[in-house]
């Protein structure tokens, strides 16, 4: 696969997928023997929430995105001219397509199966603003490649454009490649031949020419150094994107440490709640069973009392025998 093509895939994965799939290509280029690419892939900085949610949208919504921005161009030359009437009319419908791109960007966020804080939802519509107000941050969002969010103060440009490589020239592709096959570059100038009289001046003496063979050896002890050169590239580019990974996943722990701690919170004041439901619960049952107890004592005794009263009533009842003499 080519730069374009790597670039592309990646910025359209969701930041946790994005470190994985960019180590696959890394390897898969060092694999291919291409070093430069190897390289080049590895600077590929993994994209914030906010900017791989733009990075999404332009992908699914290319031309809603379009007309976002073409919109800008106008607003901006609307309000060069000072047209009042022309420029609320065109801030209504700004708003109207802001609301939609920031609705679509949330559900489709949900389908990727992210979620995204209020912080990146806010993000996210600071950067399309700063696309709004700003030529370059425009450019920066339809190459749909952002790593950081953009945010516009109203006053110059937008500053650090934070985009990886819309091209292989821009990263350095094509110069590292003529330097591996050893064509000069504008880098590493070829230097131009010196003549026996010029030798003669620098050193005194006459030519001395230099074996083929140590030529054939000091040629490859460059690649060797070329080759060690690119491979600390690599290794620094990887080390140092690995800590603002570390560093992106730390931010991201904390606050769903801070969520969890906050969810605990709660749970234990639940807990907490139940927990004196309950023994008020079990101070009613025992109350209750004790006046079952009492209830029952009662019912025996009265029963009791009841029989001994039949028993009486029956023997008043009897016909009296009268006695003879």
């Amino acid at each position: 696969m080519e730069f374009d093509e790597i670039a592309d895939e990646l910025y359209g994965l969701a930041p946790g997928e994005f470190v994985a799939a960019r180590g696959e290509r890394v390897s898969a280029a060092k694999a291919a023997g291409d070093r430069a690419l190897a390289v080049a892939v590895g600077k590929l900085a993994r994209p914030t929430v906010a900017a791989w949610l733009v990075n999404l949208l332009v992908r699914a919504e290319p031309e809603q995105v379009g007309e976002l921005l073409d919109l800008g161009v106008v607003l901006r030359d609307v309000q060069a001219a000072g047209s009042g009437d022309e420029l609320r009319r065109l801030s209504v419908r700004r708003h109207v397509l802001m609301a939609a791109l920031t609705r679509r960007a949330a559900d489709l966020a949900v389908a990727a199966g992210q979620q995204v804080s209020d912080d990146a939802g806010r993000a996210l519509a600071g950067t399309l603003e700063a696309a709004l107000a700003d030529p370059g941050a425009a450019l920066a969002v339809r190459a749909g490649r952002l790593t950081r969010a953009l945010s516009y103060a109203g006053l110059g440009p937008v500053e650090a454009v934070s985009t990886a490589p819309a091209t292989s020239e821009q990263a350095g592709l094509s110069g590292r490649r003529r330097q591996d096959r050893g064509q000069p570059t504008a880098a590493t100038p070829t230097p131009s031949p010196k003549t026996a009289s010029d030798t003669r001046r620098e050193t005194g003496r006459g030519p001395r020419v230099r074996p083929a063979a140590a030529d054939q050896a000091h040629e490859r002890k460059l690649r060797t150094a070329r080759d060690e050169l690119v491979e600390a590239e690599q290794t620094l580019s990887a080390a140092r994107q690995l800590a603002a990974d570390r560093e992106s996943t730390v931010t991201e722990a904390r606050h769903d440490l801070a969520d969890a701690r906050h969810h605990v919170d709660e749970l234990t004041a639940q807990l907490e709640r139940a927990r004196h439901a309950a023994d008020a619960a079990h101070a009613a049952a025992e109350n209750a069973e004790r006046e079952l107890a009492e209830a029952t004592t009662a019912a025996r005794e009265a029963d009791l009392r009841r029989s001994a009263a039949l028993t009486a009533l029956a023997r008043l009842r009897e016909p009296t025998t009268p006695r003879t003499g």
